[in-house]
């Protein structure tokens, strides 16, 4: 059986997971460029690494947990089908290693 070149490619789960989630926050924040997804695979779960803009954490979060809870379940339902366990986590500049910790300045109390 041969393909014609109209015919779409199957994709993989994980690169589903990873077009399903990119398109879903993007829908959301206000800047769609800064949206960057990474996902660390488990054994027979997936964790996706969701990077955006400091200043639309709280669009995709939503108001009360809401968009975000939205988009958990959504994820729920992909892994069911797909027999795996998929979690949503936010990587924020504080998540990065810092350069040095700060030496301690206090002096010891006598």
């Amino acid at each position: 059986m041969t393909l014609d070149s109209d015919t779409p490619e199957i994709e993989s789960p994980l690169e589903a997971l990873e077009d399903l989630v990119i398109s879903i926050v993007e829908a959301v924040v206000d800047k769609e460029d800064s949206v960057a997804v990474s996902l660390e695979q488990g054994e027979r779960s997936v964790t996706v690494m969701l990077e955006t803009a400091k200043s639309d954490v709280g669009l995709v979060i939503g108001q009360s947990g809401r968009v975000i809870t939205g988009i958990r379940s959504i994820l729920d339902a992909f892994g069911g089908k797909n027999q795996m366990r998929v979690d949503l986590d936010f990587v924020t500049e504080e998540d990065a290693p810092r350069r040095r910790p700060r030496p301690n300045r206090r002096v010891p109390r006598r």
